[in-house]
Formats: C-alpha cells, sequence, structure tokens
C-alpha cells in the first residue's frame, strides 16, 4: 500500500469477553478507472432493499434488506426487555446483559 496515510489505532473496550476488536483507519488516493466499452452499475443503498442496481444494459436486480430489519428489530427488543428489567430493579448503570449485546 503506497501513500497511505493510517489513522491511530482504535481498540473499543467490549465488556465481559475474552477477546477484542481492533480499528486500523486510513486515507487512501484512488485512482478513477475507466469504464470498459462504456460499461457501468448503479447502486442504490436503501433499508427495505439493501441495495437496487441497474446496469448500461437496463438490466436491474435488487438484493433484499429484510433480514437485516429483522435481526435489527429483534436487537432493540432484546434491548428494550433487558432495559426494562433494570430499570424496575432501579439500576442506574449499564448491566452486563445489554453490554454484551452491543
Amino acid at each position: 500500500m503506497q501513500d497511505v496515510n493510517i489513522k491511530p489505532v482504535q481498540i473499543p473496550p467490549k465488556a465481559d469477553t475474552q477477546y477484542f476488536k481492533y480499528r486500523v483507519l486510513y486515507e487512501q488516493d484512488v485512482e478513477e478507472v475507466a469504464a470498459i466499452d462504456g460499461s457501468w452499475l448503479s447502486i442504490d443503498l436503501g433499508v427495505v432493499n439493501l441495495a437496487m442496481c441497474v446496469d448500461h444494459r437496463g438490466h436491474s436486480f435488487i438484493v433484499g434488506g429484510r433480514h437485516l430489519i429483522s435481526q435489527n428489530r429483534w436487537f432493540n427488543k432484546r434491548i428494550a426487555h433487558y432495559q426494562s428489567i433494570k430499570d424496575k430493579q432501579g439500576i442506574e448503570s449499564t448491566t452486563r446483559r445489554i453490554e454484551r449485546l452491543y
């Protein structure tokens, strides 16, 4: 990797785990690539449909995102459930169960 500007490495804390994740952020100059024979693909990112794509010939396809919405809804329900228990017990700080979900 030439001409790369590496930023400081980030190690976000994970509660009650035996592993960690780290992030290496960098900036890199990207050269513009010319399309071969005028070929292109247009991508529209969304939520319900994760990506709607159309190519230079007019062919289109959709990458669904409903599964991701379902997973997000499940995650939010679990957080709300544990938050409710925490609030009923009068606990002010974040619990380990909630931290593990994040």
